[in-house]
């Protein structure tokens, strides 16, 4: 890891620049919540893998018409980043296996979107690689909600 002062709105502007004219194929509306100015120490690369691998999965399983939405806010020790979506959701019983390389929900595989389901599973050692957690909560037919905690730089 290539550590260094990462401005996370910055980031999640580039992201979102990027993804935008994927989410004009699927006609999902792609947008920012609030986004506080919030600085880590971290590899801009891989902290961009994780956002885009989010919010590609926000895209691809979000009906036309539905949205993806990257918010950032910060408490007094961490960046909490959020991506939420209108999606197909994740029961409950598969929150947690989600993070394992290959693994994909019979809903996902039943959409017929393409994936390996790595996705999640590159995202978890990213945010722990940086002294974080991530945390999704989820509900099927009403989409998904990722939280990722990162450590500010003082």
């Amino acid at each position: 890891m290539d550590r260094r002062p990462v401005n996370l709105k910055g980031l999640i502007e580039e992201v979102i620049h990027q993804v935008q004219p994927l989410a004009g194929l699927h006609s999902v509306s792609l947008r920012t919540g609030p986004v506080e100015l919030a600085q880590i120490q971290g590899d801009p690369d891989h902290l961009r893998r994780l956002l885009l691998n989010l919010v590609d999965n926000g895209i691809k399983y979000t009906q036309p018409g539905g949205s993806v939405e990257i918010s950032l806010r910060r408490d007094e020790k961490f960046a909490i980043l959020q991506v939420s979506d209108t999606g197909i959701g994740i029961p409950k019983e598969d929150q947690e296996k989600v993070f394992r390389r290959f693994y994909r929900t019979a809903a996902a595989r039943a959409q017929g979107e393409s994936g390996a389901g790595l996705g999640l599973a590159i995202a978890r050692p990213i945010v722990e690689a940086h002294g974080g957690r991530i945390e999704v909560q989820s509900a099927v037919g009403k989409g998904s909600l990722f939280t990722i905690f990162l450590p500010l730089s003082f």
